[in-house]
């Protein structure tokens, strides 16, 4: 498509289930762009996003994206962000999620694996998730909340996390390396969070 691949608006629901891939490939903008509505992935399903000739998937306004046990979110090689959460949110639970080769294309400080803003929200409880090749980071969350409980380290990898202005997070499982600056509230058992200059810099 020229423009979105999908666009879920005002307060509506979106339901992909039943072991299907559902996918939101080579649009000229975003793949899914979610405001104020709710996307769920379940039953085994996959949500797919590659390729995107801007962001792949962007939820605005109090939008969520939930994924169930058992279903898949895969968000590749998009030209932005993979993801952006504007005062939105990503939530799994025992789902697997790929955020990987994004923000190449189109290179500048606001693109990474996933940008969290304005009071946004990113919650993963076991799964799989994978945040690989992404330029320049794969995680920023400024002004927001990171809450990974991920114990199986064979299941996570996350190539870079930066948590800035306010940020707070939850991180359960071998998570780095981590970022931040003096306004983050961090916790989880033997978490060590860097601080420097990049930070400041980086988004």
């Amino acid at each position: 498509n020229r423009e979105n691949g999908m666009n879920v608006f005002n307060t509506s629901a979106v339901s992909l289930s039943s072991d299907r891939v559902t996918a939101f490939n080579n649009n000229g903008l975003f793949g899914v762009q979610n405001q104020h509505s709710v996307v769920a992935v379940h039953g085994g399903a996959t949500l797919q996003a590659h390729n995107n000739r801007f962001m792949c998937v962007a939820v605005f306004a109090a939008g969520r994206i939930i994924a169930f046990t058992g279903s898949q979110i895969s968000i590749n090689n998009n030209a932005a962000n993979g993801v952006l959460l504007l005062d939105g949110g990503v939530s799994a639970a025992y789902a697997t999620i790929k955020i990987a080769g994004n923000g190449k294309r189109l290179t500048n400080q606001d693109s990474n694996g996933m940008t969290l803003v304005d009071g946004s929200v990113f919650s993963q409880t076991g799964g799989s998730l994978r945040v690989e090749d992404n330029q320049p980071v794969g995680i920023v969350a400024e002004n927001s909340t990171v809450s990974l409980r991920l114990m199986d380290a064979n299941a996570v990898n996350i190539e870079g996390l930066v948590l800035r202005f306010g940020a707070r997070a939850t991180l359960i499982g071998q998570i780095a390396p981590i970022l931040c600056d003096e306004t983050v509230l961090i916790q989880g058992q033997g978490q060590q969070c860097s601080q420097g200059a990049a930070v400041q810099g980086q988004r």
